[in-house]
């Protein structure tokens, strides 16, 4: 979201530019052309060819998509198959890929999962978690126009330059199988790195409990842990007054409501609440506007500093130094990287490497489920 404009090439084969809802063509792309689609706040989108001619303008969103042979776009150096649909928004253009479900699911593994060919059973584990996940959204965004998000907001996806012949092997394995529970498809949540123990889905979101996402450690039964060869195992942050003031008031008013007079200065900040697996699940904001407290996962986006993705995780200790009464210095001892429900990704690999299948690891990190194969 939010691009000017979007700039696209065609490997191969032949494109068709229309209007969405229209089957009259704008025009037809070559292989290797240059083509783009320009945001114009008051007229619309307009589509410039490989020359620099401009169209006219058009109100409606456009679509790409392949009529001879089209073997995928590059847009922004990342190869896209299928469709994509361009839709103006307030600062510029939406772009949505439309493609089948495993070919999006070789782009999720290749973020999601990446480099992991040594790991197969983990590989598929993760095919299984994603597809899941993706099946289980189906539809749930229809007044978006889309899906799934294609970042962390649901599954990081960026097109499937990346792909691997090991992913592909691992959705080939597990095509169309997917987890269940009492007949139902699951919340298939998983995350990078767990610090020694995942949390159960209310530690993490405001949600009920449910027995497939429950807390489960990820000892290696040697005194170690199986996701411990993650550099976010264990992780440090430090943040000084004036940072720290700046950060947190900024953010503050994305998760509470905050009076008209806005959040005020910083005074105190501590966890005022912990989980049975030593989350913070309650972080009490001190200002001279008043005490707030901010909850779960929303922990760690409330240190979020502009291209920095805010906290690791919600397991950490806060260490506090204060002068006459306020918040000098902060530093935070943590482990983990993500919100800490499902499955740990670098767990799941450590488990494979030691000789789990694939349906060990998932039976692990979402408790009473079961594989079925949907599809063929």
């Amino acid at each position: 979201m939010g691009r000017p404009h979007l700039t696209f090439t065609a490997r191969t084969g032949r494109y068709l530019i229309r209007e969405s809802g229209s089957d009259e063509a704008i025009a037809v792309t070559a292989a290797g052309e240059q083509w783009s689609v320009i945001s114009h706040a008051r007229e619309g989108l307009r589509v410039r060819d490989p020359r620099g001619y401009l169209s006219l303008a058009h109100a409606r969103p456009l679509r790409v998509e392949p009529v001879a042979g089209g073997a995928g776009l590059d847009v922004e150096e990342q190869l896209y198959p299928g469709a994509i649909e361009v839709r103006q928004d307030e600062t510029g253009v939406t772009v949505v890929n439309e493609l089948p479900l495993e070919e999006y699911l070789r782009g999720v593994l290749a973020r999601e999962l990446p480099g992991r060919g040594h790991a197969p059973e983990a590989l598929k584990a993760q095919a299984v978690a994603a597809r899941t996940y993706a099946l289980k959204r189906m539809g749930s965004r229809a007044a978006l126009g889309f899906d799934l998000f294609a970042d962390t907001q649901d599954q990081v996806y960026a097109g499937v330059g990346d792909a691997s012949p090991a992913a592909d092997r691992a959705l080939a394995d597990t095509r169309g199988r997917a987890l269940l529970a009492g007949g139902n498809l699951i919340d298939a949540y998983y995350h990078s790195t767990c610090g020694g123990s995942t949390a159960s889905v209310e530690e993490a979101f405001p949600q009920p409990p449910v027995p497939y996402l429950v807390s489960v450690s990820d000892a290696d039964g040697r005194r170690g842990f199986h996701c411990s060869s993650s550099r976010y195992f264990r992780w440090q942050a430090a943040y000084e007054r004036d940072a720290l003031e700046t950060i947190v008031t900024r953010n503050l008013g994305r998760f509470v409501t905050l009076p008209s007079g806005g959040p005020g200065d910083l005074r105190d900040l501590e966890v005022s609440e912990t989980s049975s697996t030593g989350r913070v699940t309650a972080l009490r904001v001190e200002t001279t506007a008043g005490n707030f407290q901010v909850a779960r996962n929303d922990v760690r986006w409330l240190f979020a500093d502009g291209g920095s993705p805010g906290l690791r995780s919600t397991l950490f200790l806060l260490r506090g130094e204060r002068q006459r009464g306020e918040i000098r210095r902060v530093t935070l001892v943590g482990g983990g990287w993500g919100h800490g429900v499902g499955m740990c990704q670098v767990g799941a690999v450590g488990r494979a490497t030691a000789g789990a299948a694939c349906e060990q690891i998932l039976r692990h990190y979402y408790r009473g489920t079961h594989l079925e194969r949907l599809y063929g």
